[in-house]
């Protein structure tokens, strides 16, 4: 099986990659670590990695925090910035991104 490559570590890691951060929107950190958990090795990770379009990466973290940051309830923009990156940072995002993010989004573009 593993001549056929049925069986290989780099094939999983390319589609587990791609599943990952398509359909569950998960960041880079979050899909790292999940396949070190399943003792993977970085060779294979980085290969995987190497799958992620950065541009379709961009659009689905943009359109998932926006769809976030919506439904957010807090009393000041402060208290919603710190709910946004919490989530974020918990599906993978770095915190970097998720800044940059927050501070390209006016206050009262999604707050009404």
């Amino acid at each position: 099986l593993q001549k056929e490559r049925y069986l290989d570590a780099a094939r999983f890691c390319r589609f587990y990659v791609r599943d990952k951060y398509r359909f569950n929107q998960w960041g880079r950190m979050k899909i790292v670590q999940m396949l070190r958990m399943k003792r993977l090795s970085d060779e294979d990770i980085r290969a995987g990695l190497e799958e992620i379009d950065t541009e379709e990466y961009e659009g689905i973290r943009k359109k998932m925090l926006k769809q976030k940051m919506k439904g957010i309830k807090a009393a000041n923009d402060y208290e919603r910035s710190m709910k946004l990156i919490r989530f974020a940072v918990g599906r993978g995002f770095t915190l970097e991104e998720v800044r940059r993010f927050v501070n390209q989004v006016e206050p009262d573009e999604y707050f009404d």
